[in-house]
């Protein structure tokens, strides 16, 4: 193997340096400017199942349900997602999830990003059932992001997160290159 020392490398016409086909540069010691849609973080938290019960029309904190983030650039596009499970204890209630930015405490984009737990018809309530929940936003900042489950009760009844008490699971963000 060679070694090659230089100071600076430039092109001698157009703005980019190709690699060769077939070859792998190992940038692992320095840094790179990766291209738009390459994850360029990756940041997860485990948090366990047993978060109690939620019964309030607002948007109310799921405390435990987070994950910090600090985006290397305002213009990127971050991905939260979760899998948690739930239940409503009466017939037509519900659970809707929006995530927030916990150290603003703004709504992390417009609308909700899930709803589960509503059912109907005799001895469907108190179904436990699994719900995905996944947001996507621009970051918007370069400071840290506590982004956070956050649960809303529209239409009655008793959202309960006690599944298996000791059940943990995982939230995560990924940072995707403008």
């Amino acid at each position: 193997m060679s070694t090659l020392f230089v100071n600076n490398l430039n092109t001698a016409s157009g703005t980019s340096i190709a690699l060769a086909s077939g070859k792998t540069l190992d940038a692992s010691g320095g840094t790179f400017a990766p291209s738009s849609g390459q994850i360029i973080q990756y940041v997860t938290r485990d948090y366990t199942m047993n978060q109690g019960t939620f019964t309030a029309n607002s948007d109310t904190a799921m405390t435990d349900i987070y994950v910090d983030i600090t985006p290397t650039s305002a213009s990127n596009k971050i991905v939260w997602y979760t899998q948690l499970i739930m239940k409503n204890t009466t017939d037509g209630g519900y659970g809707k999830f929006a995530v927030y930015n916990h150290t603003t405490t703004t709504q992390w984009g417009s609308g909700y990003n899930a709803a589960g737990g509503y059912t109907t018809g005799s001895n469907n309530a108190n179904v436990w059932v699994e719900i995905p929940i996944t947001a996507v936003n621009t970051a918007g900042t370069t400071s840290t992001m506590r982004l956070m489950a956050y649960i809303r009760t529209p239409n009655g009844g008793t959202n309960s997160f006690a599944w298996s008490n000791g059940s943990i699971r995982q939230v995560h963000a990924y940072e995707i290159q403008a």
